[in-house]
């Protein structure tokens, strides 16, 4: 029942805000675009409740042509949205560091794949926790510790946490 007072209290502020900014309002041609406005606030404050139950029990049902259910629940798209989220964070990463590394050791140009992984915790979420080189034919000259070094450095992780393997 609390909700309910909660509601009351900003409908009430909203009716306030409306009747003190019309009081103030000089007749004018604006006077309807305020009109307008107060009464979609109105409209959103009366509404909110109703939006806040249907929210905490969102789940779609989706029947396909073989008569089989699909549930897709609101749990459901955040876990599959923060996955996605992290995957395109890590495929970008991949792709910064070989760009970097080739622009930093131009005998690896063409050499190199990259795997890094993020962490998915909340307490840690998007946090750098490994990043692999792989490099192919590894070139005179160039020293797996120098390309961990930088690998370490452009990704802002600890060298332990970085790892060069060269096939």
């Amino acid at each position: 029942m609390d909700w309910i007072k909660t509601w009351a209290i900003s409908l009430s502020m909203v009716i306030i805000f409306g009747t003190l900014t019309e009081s103030v309002l000089p007749n004018g041609n604006y006077r309807k675009y305020v009109h307008l406005v107060l009464g979609i606030l109105m409209l959103i404050s009366i509404i909110n409740p109703i939006v806040g139950l249907f929210d905490q029990r969102l789940s779609v049902k989706l029947f396909s042509e073989d008569n089989s259910i699909y549930e897709i629940s609101r749990e459901k798209l955040e876990f599959k949205q923060q996955k996605d989220v992290i995957n395109i964070f890590e495929k970008t990463l991949e792709n910064n560091l070989v760009k970097g590394l080739e622009t930093k050791i131009p005998e690896l140009k063409g050499r190199l794949s990259v795997r890094v992984t993020a962490a998915e915790s909340n307490n840690d979420f998007g946090r750098i926790t490994h990043a692999a080189v792989i490099i192919d034919d590894l070139p005179e000259g160039v020293s797996e510790s120098r390309v961990k070094e930088l690998t370490a450095e452009m990704l802002g992780i600890s060298t332990e946490d970085a790892a060069v393997v060269s096939q």
